[in-house]
């Protein structure tokens, strides 16, 4: 009986969310993956950076007159999903294969930096799979300063365990911080 208790824990707590049968593999019915987002402080300068650094497409940009603003009041539906009353958001969508990334910017409210750190909790990172990772370093390097970049290390590391052992990565901060992880696959071409 010594698991009973958490058990039992683990029942009640099910219970009281409503969640009767706890081996449904998919209890929301998630049918797909739609987007992954990141919020910006400066929407522009995300943007030029996934779009002309990482070679992300523009796939979308919503836009009121010449700005790229979505403006919503309470009641509204972007007031309505984020809870801000006065929500006032830059959006911008960039694809990559089937992956697509949003780009938010708060104009209003504006929110405080989250700060760096891959091992933060909540504190997102992106991986792409580069096929010249000396060349990737290079246009970093190059570009360190215009992107405010930091690295987490001197060059790029050779992996040596696990599913991509034999491939080489760096990651990198990137705009507002984000982690950023280029991979350039091992001889098998597999990676996880």
């Amino acid at each position: 009986m010594v698991g009973w208790p958490k058990a039992f824990g683990f029942q009640v707590y099910s219970w009281v969310l409503g969640m009767n049968d706890l081996t449904n593999n998919n209890p929301l019915d998630v049918t797909d993956f739609l987007h992954a987002s990141l919020t910006a402080s400066c929407l522009e300068q995300s943007l030029a950076f996934y779009r002309d650094i990482l070679n992300m497409e523009v796939v979308s940009v919503r836009s009121q007159g010449d700005v790229c603003t979505i403006r919503e009041e309470r009641g509204t539906y972007v007031a309505g999903v984020t809870g801000y009353k006065d929500a006032h958001l830059k959006i911008a969508i960039l694809r990559y294969g089937a992956f697509h990334l949003e780009l938010i910017e708060y104009v209003s409210p504006r929110g405080e930096p989250l700060g760096s750190g891959t091992n933060r909790p909540g504190c997102p990172h992106l991986a792409f799979v580069v096929s010249d990772l000396d060349h990737a370093w290079r246009v970093l390097q190059q570009g360190r300063y215009r992107w405010n970049l930091s690295f987490a290390s001197s060059g790029p590391v050779n992996v040596d365990s696990g599913p991509n052992a034999g491939g080489r990565v760096i990651y990198f901060r990137g705009p507002d911080e984000v982690t950023i992880e280029l991979v350039e696959l091992n001889n098998q071409g597999t990676h996880r």
